[in-house]
């Protein structure tokens, strides 16, 4: 985690300073984190809940070591399924990182997808889902329509299509990236037809258990 060596040398410095003494917040992340790494994650993500206020104050919302220990709150409440608590930090720093830093800033990307994921697993997937899509969108401007990330992220925005019920829409995803990639050979390529291939098969399977599922429940006739 950056500690923003020379933003806690300018605050140390700064008059009318209200809190904790700068460098003593450092070391309160840093152990925080070997708390996490040393195997007691509930720990950790009291220990960031428990510092936040303080770096509020002492360094301001928006400084990165703030927002260091704002995205380590997310991780490690995350760690512990406390999912609540890492989609509220998660849209916090999402927030803040696109005041300070722009929409388009790679960090700010980062946030959106850590926060798209925080939805889903804290039970709202349809939201998950539209945060996937802002952040697709945004990544297909940026680094283009092939681009690694481009490529996770719309493996991602598909699995979660599919926990709302649309694997169909998964799978025409990567059925216009295939088709968009005709002709042009590479890992991209390769990776749009592999891809159409499981969301085709996924697509099937649903198709035959609900068919199946309704001759169940279809009322028999004498």
């Amino acid at each position: 985690m950056d500690h923003g060596g020379r933003g806690v040398e300018r605050a140390a410095h700064a008059g009318g300073r209200v809190g904790p003494d700068p460098a003593s917040l450092v070391r309160r992340a840093a152990d925080a984190e070997a708390t996490g790494l040393g195997g007691d994650p509930w720990r950790a993500r009291d220990l960031f809940a428990g510092m936040l206020l303080d770096h509020d104050r002492v360094f301001g919302p928006g400084h990165p070591v703030t927002l260091g220990v704002l995205g380590r709150l997310g991780h490690w409440a995350g760690r512990v399924e406390d999912f609540a608590t890492s989609r509220a930090a998660y849209e916090d720093l999402y927030r803040r990182r696109c005041a300070v830093q722009g929409e388009e800033h790679e960090a700010t990307l980062d946030a959106l997808a850590r926060l798209a994921e925080a939805t889903g697993h804290a039970g709202d997937p349809l939201a998950a889902c539209d945060l996937h899509v802002r952040l697709l969108a945004r990544l297909r401007r940026q680094r283009g329509p092939t681009h690694r990330e481009t490529l996770e992220a719309m493996s991602r925005l598909a699995q979660w299509l599919a926990c709302t019920g649309r694997a169909a829409r998964a799978r025409d995803l990567f059925a216009e990236l295939a088709l968009s990639l005709v002709g042009t050979p590479g890992e991209a390529s390769d990776f749009a037809r592999e891809s159409l291939a499981y969301w085709q098969r996924r697509v099937g399977q649903e198709r035959r258990l609900f068919h199946l599922d309704v001759r169940e429940r279809r009322p028999v006739t004498s």
